[in-house]
């Protein structure tokens, strides 16, 4: 790539100041996402407007005088209304309807939204290339569209449906529409990975990891032989948060049950397992039966009718998504296979409660589901904070066509229960503070009282995927703009850490960004966190993660961004600053200030009410269980 484009020391372009010599008005927009699509185009003259996909690909033509934009010009005056985020997930369930009946039920149990974060996903793919290039249309008022490529940087749209979507743009403006793709051409996604497709793994792998479950399933049974299972209690919850929860189990009162391949892998917790008597439950194989399959073809027929019905063009978008990705892919039945095996587990344990800290994605949904079906009570605690997104949940509340899942919440805080309040969770609920804490407690009268200023780490900003808003060439202005202002402000060593998980950015493409705009900066992403909070004076990025509230409780001050434009609610926060920009950010750091966070604090994790949430936890699993019987539900939150 590099080859094509002049080494000069590139120039910034902000997405609101496209070069001067963008026009204003062009024949036609040429749609890429590729480099190598430029020749597909043929010669470029001055009536064609290059569409970039590819962020640096915009950056490096337009320093070369090229005439392109980025494909996010389209959104930056978009105002879309407050419920385009806190009702998206309400809206990605309405395929599953024919009228006001689900039509995807199986057992009780709506096979549909189980698919809720894909389907939620392809909405805010398709909304958001939509808008953008209706507003390009009509600002630069051409008349036709060169097709290569077009795609959101997470994608979860194939080559077909990024095609249909900007020819039914195209022909709903009366435009001409050029496809200049070679056939079966395609492109590896070279920004990003894609947010939904994980690797399989092999069958001998596959094997051993069953049989590795199967023997701590055993032997924690052998374990537990003679202890009272009438109070068992199913913790379904992340790795994160199980160390501090099996540590501080005392082995009384109630008998819990993990899976046995989501707990640290480590013989100090294993043993802990077995010396307090902590089940590890191995998950069931199942089969299909007969009237299995015959329910699933029942209900793919349903809905083959029921789309063969609507005619709305985004509707239809939609629908041809849900076919393919995941009834023509087999997920259906991959679904009814997780709630068949849901059910042995939860038959064989018998819990009276199950305990979960997710409630979108499909395994944490199925037991949901299913303990819902065997009347088992639910109850939801956070993984990590999900403000400032105010989105509704069907399974918590606010969905007025299926009654709430959870039966009962619990808490890490004040902010916590106030974001419960904005989503229409009315749910009982229990504060417990943040099992995590017990991790990060910090003494603060060792922190220091003012930072270093040699060391500076950059966590990737990076806007919430629900947010049809948020602009992702805001990503690359933060990174370019702090890691340039730092330097300015005399900082020697400036790290910078992508988000770890898959379906995310590529480090290969950050470290592309860097050496074109001459940034001095190594690139981390799979690498711990801890350690690179513990070599940092200071860490900047964005403000909705886990890793503001790590960072404050390892004694160090996180200084966090959140940039226009946005649907977020930020005051949860309170007066801890906030920063759009790296000028800002520089006039903060000049003057000396380090933020408070103690009232931000101990809203979010509560830690001088409750200094061991994880022995909290118990003592609130061991209140629920009086002479045997459960204790009622609806419980006031600690004052």
């Amino acid at each position: 790539m590099d080859s094509t484009f002049s080494q000069t020391p590139a120039t910034f372009f902000p997405l609101n100041e496209p070069p001067p010599h963008i026009k204003a008005r062009y024949a036609r927009l040429a749609l890429v996402t590729h480099e190598e699509q430029l020749d597909w185009i043929g010669t470029v003259d001055e009536d064609t407007l290059i569409v970039s996909c590819d962020w640096l690909l915009w950056q490096k033509i337009a320093n070369d005088g090229g005439h392109v934009v980025h494909f996010e010009l389209g959104l930056l005056d978009w105002n879309p209304p407050e419920t385009a985020l806190s009702e998206l997930q309400l809206r990605a369930n309405e395929w599953i309807y024919d009228g006001d009946q689900d039509i995807t039920t199986f057992r009780g149990i709506s096979l549909g939204k189980l698919f809720l974060p894909q389907v939620s996903f392809c909405l805010v793919n398709v909304e958001r290339m939509t808008v953008a290039l209706e507003n390009l249309i009509e600002r630069f008022g051409v008349r036709e569209i060169l097709y290569c490529d077009y795609a959101n940087e997470l994608n979860v749209l194939d080559d077909t449906m990024k095609a249909l979507v900007a020819g039914t743009v195209a022909e709903g403006r009366g435009l001409g529409f050029t496809d200049l793709r070679p056939e079966k051409r395609q492109h590896a996604d070279h920004i990003s990975e894609h947010p939904y497709l994980f690797g399989k793994r092999s069958w001998l792998k596959q094997l051993l990891v069953g049989a590795y479950a199967l023997c701590l399933e055993a032997a924690t049974g052998i374990r537990c032989l003679f202890q009272d299972r009438a109070n068992c209690v199913m913790v379904l919850i992340n790795t994160n948060v199980l160390e501090t929860l099996i540590n501080a189990y005392d082995g009384r009162h109630c008998t819990p049950v993990f899976r046995a391949l989501t707990i640290p892998k480590r013989v100090s917790i294993l043993w802990q397992c077995l010396k307090t008597g902590i089940l590890l439950a191995a998950p069931k194989s199942v089969t299909l039966s007969k009237p299995d399959w015959d329910a699933l073809r029942s209900i793919k027929a349903a809905i083959g009718d029921a789309f063969a019905r609507r005619t709305d063009d985004k509707a239809r978008l939609l629908d041809r998504y849900v076919q393919k990705q995941i009834l023509d892919a087999g997920r259906f039945e991959e679904a009814v296979a997780g709630i068949l095996s849901a059910e042995r587990l939860i038959a064989r344990y018998r819990p009276r409660r199950i305990v979960l800290d997710g409630v979108r994605n499909t395994q944490p949904r199925i037991f949901a589901e299913t303990a819902r079906t065997q009347g088992v009570d639910v109850d939801y605690i956070w993984h990590s904070p999900i403000t400032p997104v105010n989105m509704k949940l069907d399974a918590i509340g606010g969905d007025p066509k299926s009654p709430a899942i959870v039966t009962r919440c619990l808490t890490w805080g004040k902010a916590n229960e106030r974001w419960l309040d904005a989503i229409e969770g009315r749910q009982p609920r229990i504060r417990l503070g943040c099992p995590l804490s017990d991790r990060y407690w910090l003494d603060r009268e060792s922190a220091p009282e003012t930072p270093g200023r040699k060391r500076a780490l950059i966590l990737q900003y990076t806007p919430q995927w629900q947010d049809v808003s948020g602009l992702n060439t805001n990503i690359y202005k933060h990174f370019i703009t702090v890691a340039r202002k730092l330097r300015v402000l005399g900082f020697e060593e400036i790290r910078m850490k992508l988000h770890p998980g898959s379906g995310r950015w590529k480090k290969e493409y950050f470290e592309d960004v860097a050496d074109f705009f001459g940034l001095d900066c190594k690139i981390y992403k799979t690498e711990p966190f801890a350690p690179l909070v513990r070599w940092a004076d200071i860490v900047t990025g964005p403000l909705p993660t886990g890793a503001f509230f790590e960072t404050l409780a390892a004694g160090k001050p996180y200084y966090p961004f959140l940039m226009l434009p946005h649907l977020l609610d930020p005051s949860y926060y309170g007066s801890y600053p906030l920063f759009s920009t790296a000028d800002e950010l520089a006039e903060y750091l000049q003057n000396g200030i380090l933020p408070d966070s103690r009232d931000l604090f101990e809203d979010f994790y509560s830690i001088e009410q409750y200094p061991s949430p994880s022995r909290r936890f118990w003592e609130v699993m061991a209140e629920d269980f009086v002479q045997g019987e459960p204790a009622p539900r609806r419980e006031e939150i600690d004052q």
